[in-house]
């Protein structure tokens, strides 16, 4: 099933993530300074949304949209355009009243709530597209638009894998604001796993930043006023003393000046910016996001709470496979 996933995943990717569109062209602005699509899959807690969207649509309160393949686009299409694309294989032969086969339609099944494809594994789940950028200092997810997720299954019974449904919720409003928030429906806080390495983690870069990972972008942020650091492991929180020293592994922050000969001269404290991370070390973060649907808009929103940077320890010179959380980065408002 993992490997069906991640053949979806990868696939629709491909499908939207290389070029921008109207929906993400808020990166080009100048505070923008790093951006990359993470399309991924989402179960809310709080709001079976799949189910929620797919009974919009039923009343006739949303849009649905499918990709145009020629021209790579979006346009707007039926509920039973929509039906057609989840059962299109499934035909039913109309027969006369002397037995003979006059017509052949589509199955008049209801395919959006029939949990062949709606099954316990995609009734709840939902397709994001969302684009994580960073902007003054700051990590930021925007949502372009969203998709309830069906099983494949022909009309032999054979399973496919799985797809959209239909698309909606497109958005070009990039933060939600805050007197929106008591209008929306709160989704829950989920955690993420994001590889760092761009060339695993088939998250295609829109503002690289000259190749940086989303981690190294983030870094020389660490010290505006509204981050905070705490050990995952223990919950402690640290200062930016204290992390300082904890990212040297020393009790000692004040770093040695030597002259062009090798001759000391004097120490200076080092700034926080400038402490070494070991990128190297740190395969991936775990993004903790907190999610807001607006119904009325039908606009999907989130906001991301922490940073959790998980490494990859040596010991006795050799890398440990298990990965464990080192430093959770917290963004207050």
């Amino acid at each position: 099933m993992q490997r069906i996933l991640l053949f979806t995943l990868l696939f629709l990717t491909s499908l939207h993530g290389y070029s921008q569109n109207i929906y993400n062209s808020f990166v080009e602005k100048s505070t923008v300074i790093w951006a990359a699509y993470a399309n991924d899959t989402f179960r809310f807690t709080e709001l079976n949304l799949n189910l929620f969207l797919r009974d919009q649509l039923v009343k006739n309160k949303i849009e649905a949209r499918l990709e145009h393949y020629e021209n790579n686009s979006f346009q707007k299409v039926t509920i039973d355009s929509v039906k057609e694309r989840i059962r299109a294989t499934q035909i039913m032969s109309v027969i006369d009243s002397n037995g003979n086969e006059i017509d052949q339609v589509i199955a008049a099944s209801n395919q959006l709530y029939d949990d062949t494809y709606f099954n316990e594994f995609t009734k709840d789940l939902l397709n994001v597209q969302q684009v994580i950028y960073l902007e003054d200092g700051e990590l930021k997810s925007h949502v372009s638009w969203v998709s309830p997720m069906y099983f494949i299954v022909t009309s032999y019974g054979t399973k496919l894998g799985m797809s959209d449904a239909f698309f909606t919720a497109f958005n070009e409003q990039p933060v939600i604001k805050n007197r929106w928030k008591r209008n929306a429906i709160y989704l829950g806080k989920i955690k993420k796993k994001y590889l760092l390495n761009p060339l695993t983690s088939g998250i295609p870069l829109l503002k690289p930043m000259y190749g940086k990972n989303m981690l190294e972008a983030f870094w020389p942020s660490i010290d505006q006023k509204n981050i905070q650091f705490q050990q995952p492991l223990t919950g402690a929180t640290l200062t930016k003393q204290e992390l300082s020293m904890f990212l040297l592994d020393s009790s000692i922050i004040e770093v040695p000046i030597y002259d062009e000969f090798g001759e000391f001269i004097s120490t200076k404290k080092m700034d926080l910016k400038e402490v070494p991370l070991s990128i190297g070390n740190i395969p991936f973060v775990m993004l903790e996001q907190e999610w807001f649907y607006l119904p009325a808009q039908n606009k999907l929103y989130s906001n991301i709470l922490s940073i959790e940077c998980w490494e990859n320890k040596t010991q006795q010179g050799k890398i440990d496979e298990k990965p464990s959380p080192f430093l959770k980065i917290i963004q207050t408002k």
